[in-house]
């Protein structure tokens, strides 16, 4: 294998490692691999200099000589090719297994939030939230029942974690949809919650910006194609 084309090989591998992974996590575990490779192949390629300049001096030295060093050059270049092989082999099965470690990880980081949302609190106010009617009141007004302010904040404070988590790339957007799209979106059409928001952004804009990425990615009709 011409050293020009086994260096262009592993180059595009390494590419192929690096731009594996959803997330800054396994971004950051691809490069590691794509460094190893990248290693591999300078070892590689200084082994067939020397093997080469060997070979040259021993193709001077006598006729016997030349051959047996050519044959060990050609050893050499498949020990390469068997190399190249095993690290494709290699690659190909570390991306797996960081998407594997993804799916598990966003998993568990979706129950977490569901958990979370089954609070007795929480729950009343989903249910509350869960109306054809876009008006019906969430938050306590003077002689109505209700919810605290605080209380609506915090159940939004988990959506906003989850937007941050979105936007990561840390939790698969599959995942949000089938657990949280529909409250997600019921709680967007809320007239006090959208209200609330919005007095909230009036005294800082950056508030409830994960919540607001979450709205516009869940209410689509195929929030996740």
């Amino acid at each position: 294998m011409p050293e020009n084309l086994f260096s262009k090989s592993i180059e595009q591998l390494a590419e192929y490692v690096s731009e594996g992974g959803d997330t800054r996590a396994q971004k950051s575990e691809s490069v590691l691999i794509a460094k190893s490779v990248l290693e591999l192949k300078n070892a590689m390629v200084e082994i067939k200099k020397i093997l080469d300049a060997v070979t040259a001096q021993a193709k001077e030295s006598g006729d016997a000589a030349g051959k047996l060093a050519t044959a060990l050059n050609r050893i050499s270049i498949a020990g390469v090719m068997i190399a190249l092989i095993v690290g494709f082999a290699t690659v190909w099965i570390s991306k797996d297994q960081l998407h594997e470690n993804h799916l598990k990880d966003s998993s568990d980081i979706v129950l977490n939030f569901d958990t979370q949302l089954n609070q007795p609190t929480y729950s009343a106010i989903s249910d509350k939230l869960d109306s054809a009617d876009p008006s019906t009141k969430i938050l306590n007004r003077t002689g109505a029942p209700g919810f605290s302010k605080g209380q609506v904040e915090n159940y939004l404070g988990v959506f906003e974690e989850m937007g941050n988590f979105y936007r990561e790339g840390i939790v698969e957007c599959s995942m949000i949809n089938a657990d949280f799209g529909y409250q997600i979106q019921k709680t967007w059409e809320n007239k006090d919650i959208q209200s609330l928001i919005k007095r909230d952004q009036e005294v800082d804009p950056s508030l409830w910006s994960n919540f607001s990425v979450l709205v516009k990615q869940f209410t689509q009709k195929n929030p996740c194609n």
